[in-house]
């Protein structure tokens, strides 16, 4: 099973996994971009894990404080 992300830090720009690696963030979108589904809220993408693969999760507010 693909681990995924409990959390983002990004004060240190990584995401935490649920298999406990911490990745590094590469890209953040805010807001609505044309290529993705219309949302209101930003996205980060990591990685890549130790298996080469990519995790991209939605931002809260509580991510971004707000």
């Amino acid at each position: 099973m693909q681990p995924t992300v409990t959390s983002v830090d990004l004060a240190a720009g990584r995401v935490q996994l649920s298999d406990g690696q911490r990745v590094p963030i590469t890209n953040w979108f805010m807001g609505i971009d044309e290529v993705a589904p219309p949302c209101d809220c930003d996205r980060v993408v990591a990685g890549p894990d130790a298996d080469g693969q990519w995790h991209a999760t939605l931002l809260t507010e509580e991510d971004t404080d707000g």
